[in-house]
């Protein structure tokens, strides 16, 4: 089927599927720069993380996701 524009120039009609739109949506995703943590900041951001773990009872990942830290960057300081 073709459809025209406002030019008169004939364009077809593309269906869309929805697995296109997930693989377009993969390669436009924007990557943040890289942040360098002071051993100051890896110490503290460590004992924030097991002073949740031990009053708040939180999972290793839900303590690490409330401070916005990867769990296992955790690990590796720790």
């Amino acid at each position: 089927m073709s459809v025209t524009s406002d030019c008169q120039i004939p364009v077809e009609e593309v269906e869309k599927d929805e697995d296109d739109e997930i693989l377009r949506a993969e390669p436009n995703r924007q990557v943040g720069k890289r942040h360098w943590f002071t051993l100051y900041e890896k110490m503290a951001t460590v004992r924030q993380i097991q002073h949740n773990l031990a009053v708040d009872n939180q999972s290793i990942r839900a303590a690490c996701k409330a401070i916005n830290l990867h769990y296992k960057q955790f690990i590796t300081w720790k």
